[in-house]
């Protein structure tokens, strides 16, 4: 079985104890991370298992939902609980949920955070009730951040 290359940072030597991948990952894609993009976001979704078992590093798309979702699993007068339970969602091949199910680990390149403005509050107005949440699934308008419009 071939082993994984020992990262580096620095001229030093990176390992982690860990027999699971996602830190091991994380370190191996530092210099790609360092020499990428000044303003953006890596996602990196990783298989439950030991770095030797996962097939490599693909590139995929997110998902429109989890391989878990939250629920509630108990109300009581001034608190609920939450647990996490298994979807049987069927994923697209492309998708960071299908690759990792079939024992890949997954990166996406985000850039983000996009402002999401709708037809009622404008920024500098107060809330009102009849306002809404805006949301990019209901067609609102997606602004960039001022953050990724600097000179």
């Amino acid at each position: 079985m071939r082993q994984a290359p020992v990262p580096r940072w620095g001229g030093y030597r990176l390992t982690i104890p860990s027999p699971y991948a996602a830190a091991n990952l994380a370190v191996e894609l530092l210099p790609a991370v360092v020499d990428g993009p000044e303003c953006g976001l890596l996602n990196l979704n990783v298989p439950a298992a030991r770095r030797s078992n996962i097939r490599g590093i693909r590139w995929a798309g997110l998902g429109d939902m989890g391989s878990v979702r939250s629920a509630i699993v108990k109300i009581e007068t001034d608190w609920l609980q939450f647990d996490f339970e298994a979807t049987d969602h069927r994923a697209d091949e492309d998708t960071d949920l299908a690759t990792v199910r079939v024992g890949y680990a997954v990166i996406t390149s985000i850039h983000g955070p996009a402002e999401v403005w709708g037809p009622q509050g404008a920024a500098g107005e107060e809330f009102a009730d009849g306002h809404g949440i805006h949301g990019a699934s209901a067609g609102h308008e997606l602004r960039p951040s001022r953050s990724y419009l600097k000179d």
